[in-house]
C-alpha cells in the first residue's frame, strides 16, 4: 500500500480509464488500497472528470493521499465518497497494522 503518490503519477496511472464511470475502488487502486467488493459507481461523472479536477486543484510536484482523492470526488458531487471520508482513515490504519504485523513475522 502507498500512503502518497505524486500527482502526475496518479493522473497518468488512471488516464487510460478516463472514460469509465467514477468508482472509488478504481480511484484507490494506484494506492494499492483494496476496497470491499461492493462498489458504487457514479454514472454522472467519469474518472477523467476527477483527473481534470485534480490537475487543476493541486500544484505540480505535490503528493496525493487517498483522503485527497476522496475529498475531491466528494467536492465534485460524488456522494459515495463521503463514506470513505468517514471510514477511510480506519481502513487505512487497519491495512497498515496488518502489514506491520505481517512484516514482523
Amino acid at each position: 500500500m502507498h500512503l502518497t503518490i505524486p500527482k502526475r503519477r496518479y493522473i497518468e496511472s488512471l488516464k487510460p480509464l478516463s472514460n469509465q464511470p467514477l468508482s472509488l475502488k478504481v480511484l484507490m487502486s494506484p494506492f494499492l488500497l483494496d476496497l470491499p467488493k461492493h462498489e458504487q459507481l457514479d454514472e454522472c461523472f467519469l474518472i477523467g472528470h476527477l483527473l481534470d479536477y485534480l490537475d487543476g486543484s493541486f500544484e505540480e510536484g505535490v503528493c496525493l493521499d487517498p483522503m485527497d482523492i476522496a475529498s475531491q470526488a466528494f467536492e465534485l458531487g460524488c456522494d459515495f465518497a463521503e463514506d470513505f471520508l468517514d471510514h477511510g482513515p480506519a481502513l487505512i490504519m487497519s491495512k497498515l497494522s496488518a502489514k506491520n504485523s505481517k512484516d514482523n513475522f
